[in-house]
Parts: C-alpha cells; sequence; structure tokens
C-alpha cells in the first residue's frame, strides 16, 4: 500500500514539474503570473489522516479540459511518444496520472482532488488514511 501511494505522489509531483516547466518554455511574457515557477510539495498530517498538496506555477489547466482531466488516456501533452521512453515508467505523458492516482487513494481509503487556479497553476490534494503506529497486518 505504502508503494502505492509513493508512486501516486510521485508521478503527480513529476507531472507538476514537466507541466510547470513547459509552460514557461511557452509562456510568451515572463513576468506574468503563469511563468513557471518552483513545485512545492506540503505534507502534513494529524492522528487520523495524512494530507500531501503540491502546488504548482505552470498556468493551470487550460479551460474547456476541467471535466477531461480525470478520463484515461486524456492528455495536454503535445510531447510524441518517444520523448517519455527514458522516463520513469512507460505511462508517462499518456494521461494515466491523475485518473491512477485516484484510483489508487480511493482503494486506500483516500482521496485526491485538484484546484485549477487558471492563468496561475495547480494545487493537488491527496489525502490518506493514517495507518496506526503499532498495527500489524493478519498473515
Amino acid at each position: 500500500a505504502f508503494s502505492s501511494s509513493f508512486s501516486s505522489v510521485s508521478s503527480l509531483a513529476g507531472a507538476s514539474s514537466s507541466f510547470s516547466s513547459s509552460a514557461s518554455s511557452s509562456s510568451s511574457a515572463s513576468s506574468s503570473p503563469s511563468a513557471a515557477g518552483p513545485v512545492t510539495v506540503t505534507v502534513c498530517a494529524d492522528q487520523k489522516q495524512v494530507a500531501i498538496r503540491i502546488s504548482d506555477y505552470g498556468g493551470g489547466v487550460p479551460s474547456g479540459n476541467g471535466s477531461q482531466i480525470w478520463s484515461y488516456q486524456f492528455s495536454t501533452s503535445e510531447q510524441p511518444y518517444e520523448a517519455y521512453l527514458d522516463g520513469g515508467s512507460p505511462l508517462s505523458g499518456w494521461g494515466m496520472g491523475l485518473p491512477l492516482g485516484r484510483l489508487y487513494a480511493s482503494y486506500l481509503g483516500g482521496s485526491l482532488e485538484l484546484m485549477n487556479m487558471p492563468g496561475i497553476g495547480v494545487d493537488v490534494y491527496l489525502f490518506l488514511r493514517r495507518i496506526p503506529i503499532g498495527y500489524q497486518q493478519a498473515a
């Protein structure tokens, strides 16, 4: 279970980073708020859950794509398939990250939510139930 949640966070952060950097290279006005900035990962927890926020400044999800971002194989990437061959996953760039991340989060009793700020960036929130310290899984 930990491997699945780490993979989801890693995938989300990687997508955020690549989208943020591609937005900066295609941005025409360097002083605009949509010029790429840092990708920030914030982790916090209480007794019942762990929350992870990944924020980028890549310009946000293009208008009209908001309802499609949770669909498998929907991608805003303009890079050809070959550009992703050296990446960490054969699914990189094919629109699998958000739907799979949400599926993994749900499987683990949590949720994955996205807040789009058009022209600025995206905040992704991953909430997972916390496993109690000392928890022993039955064999």
